[in-house]
């Protein structure tokens, strides 16, 4: 609750920031209107970074501009999603006759999920009086499917076979078998390899949507400089087991928070 307290502080600090600094805005103009002055967008791309609640995203996003208030698109996006008590930690502990030094780790975590996302889309846009203060306000949805990645998460684990000071180390992933091993804080030296597990991926299909109030900032009508804040949402066909010991969920909320850049043509 404290972390999701201090992300939406963060939201509205950042939101209020780009509000001051709005100029002229520009709308995309009607294609009638659009054709009477001689230019004509109806189309746009944006590259977009998404911070979550639970992760974050890069996107790409392809649209096409029907009216001066409409705009469709396609997005696909790429990210990582943690399970909201998954703490990094690091004892710092050196091996003596190697001089190894421990890496963080992530207490109790057995997968990581990561996930491709693809969207169909809308955004319009309302607030006229917001076009004023150079700021343009509008509501964005989207649906799609998403395809969640799990791959193992491998720990460094000591072996009790080794010498005094001078640990065995081994990289397992969590089972029913070594979950007393795994779970052992006093036996784990930090985590292993990313690549490690790589080889034992498992895909989940499952469905996703977004919404989100939309604003737009900017004098160009070429260049697009806007922000996204929102909530999404993720159903994933099985429970995504990210956690030993804490409850999993198929059902997926985040709180998201979105940075785009792109250009019209």
């Amino acid at each position: 609750m404290k972390e999701l307290k201090n992300i939406c502080l963060i939201i509205g600090c950042l939101l209020g920031t780009f509000w001051g600094m709005g100029q002229n805005t520009f709308q995309p103009k009607p294609l009638q209107e659009a054709s009477k002055m001689g230019i004509l967008y109806n189309k746009e791309w944006t590259i977009n970074f998404s911070l979550n609640t639970q992760g974050f995203t890069f996107s790409f996003t392809k649209a096409k501009i029907k009216s001066l208030t409409k705009t469709t698109f396609t997005q696909y996006e790429v990210g990582e999603i943690h399970h909201a008590k998954e703490k990094k930690q690091n004892f710092k502990y050196i091996i003596p006759t190697t001089g190894q030094t421990s890496t963080a780790f992530k207490y109790g975590k057995i997968n990581n999920l990561y996930t491709f996302r693809m969207y169909k889309g809308v955004r319009k846009y309302y607030a006229e009086k917001a076009r004023t203060k150079g700021v343009s306000v509008g509501l964005t949805y989207m649906y799609g499917v998403a395809l969640g990645i799990l791959k193992p998460y491998y720990l460094k684990l000591s072996r009790p076979d080794g010498k005094p000071g001078d640990p065995i180390l081994v990289d397992e992933k969590y089972s029913e078998d070594n979950k007393d091993v795994f779970l052992d804080i006093t036996r784990i030296f930090g985590h292993s390899s990313i690549f490690k597990g790589i080889d034992q991926i498992k895909l989940v299909p499952g469905l996703t949507g977004k919404i989100g109030a939309h604003f737009s900032f900017g004098s160009s009508p070429v260049f697009i400089k806007s922000a996204e804040v929102g909530i999404s949402s993720d159903f994933y066909f099985q429970e995504m087991p990210l956690m030993a010991n804490q409850k999993n969920n198929a059902l997926l909320f985040n709180l998201y928070l979105t940075f785009q850049i792109g250009k019209r043509s």
